[in-house]
């Protein structure tokens, strides 16, 4: 599991989400999903958008390159 997933799984253990939900937030199929989360297909910059709002988290710390969770205005 690469940096971006394992925020992302982080994330959903926080919140009390499954990947299926996660699917269902972010409009791909769970398929999809457990692929992107297993390293198989690569996260877009249009799921990084959503995800980032959703969670209300800097694309940045979904990345790894920041541990700072919170979006700067």
């Amino acid at each position: 599991m690469g940096a971006t997933s394992s925020r992302i799984d982080g994330l959903l253990r926080e919140n009390h989400m499954t990947r299926r939900q996660l699917s269902e937030v972010i409009g791909l199929s769970a398929p999809s999903v457990s692929g992107k989360m297993n390293g198989k297909i690569a996260w877009t910059t249009a799921d990084l958008v959503h995800l980032s709002q959703y969670f209300n988290v800097s694309i940045d710390f979904l990345l790894g390159r920041s541990d700072r969770e919170e979006v700067l205005a």
